[in-house]
């Protein structure tokens, strides 16, 4: 069969896709990716068939200027508690989502390109990320299956699922549906109608742990998460055993690629790991080191070390609770600090801190709890107390307990035949 990924343009975002994208190409698939223009490079450094979608944004659509737009959007999209989403809200959050944020990835440009493509090449199954719309679109335009492919918790089908029910308990004339709206719109450009799958897609395939899954009522497929870090050097000292306890500090490609601001807690962590006897390993670049007071005797700085390659020598991590280094910790058995270092507006860190919490594998830290004296002395807790690492292994285990991206393929196989209507 043919298989249509298409992912938001973010590298972590295509990078989320790569691995099950292999594991359909190596079972004999043909599989092709499909992004923003701003991601050539990076599709193109996959080793897998690509294409690209709409112009260069010239820095209108870049990841920076993603990151600048979500931090500055004023509704909380984080919101888990249905006591906390009200409809007033929720129609806010999805008529800013189908107004500015989705148009935001799915310009009429990328829109056209993509179901002008997928006209052409006519897939059976599209595997789209979260936040790109113009995948369950140009399946729908094609006859193609399709599904979601999802990168962190699911806070859309959560809020979606509250949003719904408040809004079944609404007069006719007053069940604003400003998502339904704006989908409506945009499919309607090539011929369809609305479904509620165009939002949570037909199934859904999720790499987080389930002990974390919201309650929503979706098909969810497990898949274990496999890390993938794009094409780089790594130095020969990754290989070398190191004599001491190695601590790894990352705050991600996606902090650094949106411009987050964060030297208070690049400093907190630098000045925590001073006086530890431990070699760390930080990986930050020039732009991230500008306000940094000074570097540790025992710190070695990297401006980019592929987690695969790193995490598997290391007594302990420090990260900001991305979805790649929080799962790739997971895989790896590492004991784990997350602190929050985002935007509110982003998903919440708090639930990877209270998941490696209540496994006995780590720590969470909001961004108030952050100083040198509670980073030294959790990461000293990590590194020296063994249940930590036993909290860990056990993570390790539940992860590698589940399907893998090749063994997952035949049931995508099976679901695509029940979906797909093109012939």
């Amino acid at each position: 069969m043919r298989v249509l990924f298409t992912s938001f343009g973010a590298r972590s975002h295509v990078y989320n896709q790569v691995p099950l994208a292999w594991a359909l190409h190596t079972a004999g698939h043909q599989v092709c990716l499909v992004s923003q223009a701003d991601m050539a490079e990076v599709l193109a450094g996959t080793g897998l068939h690509h294409v690209v979608a709409g112009p260069r944004s010239d820095g209108e659509l870049d990841a920076a200027g993603a990151g600048a737009f979500f931090e500055n959007l004023e509704f909380d999209f984080t919101l888990h508690r249905t006591a906390d989403m009200t409809l007033e809200h929720l129609q806010g959050v999805f008529a800013v989502f189908g107004g500015l944020v989705f148009p935001y990835s799915a310009s009429d440009a990328v829109l056209d390109d993509v179901v002008r493509f997928a006209r052409h090449w006519r897939p059976d199954l599209v595997v789209w990320d979260p936040y790109t719309f113009f995948g369950p679109i140009a399946a729908a335009a094609c006859g193609a299956a399709h599904a979601r492919l999802l990168i962190g918790l699911d806070f859309i089908a959560r809020m979606r699922s509250v949003f719904l029910g408040l809004t079944a308990q609404q007069p006719a004339e007053l069940r604003d549906d400003p998502m339904e709206e704006w989908l409506t719109w945009a499919l309607g450009r090539f011929g369809g109608t609305f479904d509620e799958q165009l939002v949570t897609g037909q199934w859904t395939i999720d790499a987080m742990p389930e002990s974390m899954r919201l309650p929503v009522d979706v098909d969810y497929h497990s898949m274990r998460y496999v890390p993938y870090n794009g094409s780089s050097a790594i130095p020969d000292w990754v290989h070398e055993p190191p004599k001491r306890p190695r601590v790894c500090v990352t705050f991600g490609v996606s902090n650094r690629d949106s411009g987050v601001d964060i030297p208070d807690l690049l400093s907190a962590s630098l000045d925590a790991v001073a006086a530890l006897d431990v070699d760390v390993v930080a990986t930050l670049n020039a732009d991230q080191l500008t306000n940094v007071r000074s570097i540790p005797d025992n710190v070695r700085v990297a401006e980019y070390v592929p987690l695969h390659a790193l995490l598997p020598s290391c007594s302990a991590v420090v990260h900001h609770g991305g979805i790649g280094t929080f799962s790739a910790a997971r895989v790896y058995g590492v004991p784990q600090l997350i602190v929050d270092s985002r935007p509110g507006n982003f998903p919440d860190p708090g639930f990877m801190g209270s998941y490696v919490s209540d496994a006995g594998a780590g720590f969470g830290l909001s961004q108030a709890e952050v100083s040198p004296e509670s980073l030294r002395d959790r990461i000293q807790l990590l590194v020296d107390d063994q249940r930590y690492a036993t909290g860990a292994a056990y993570l390790r285990a539940e992860a590698l307990a589940t399907p893998s991206p090749n063994e997952i393929v035949p049931a995508l196989e099976r679901l695509t035949a029940q979906h797909r209507t093109v012939t």
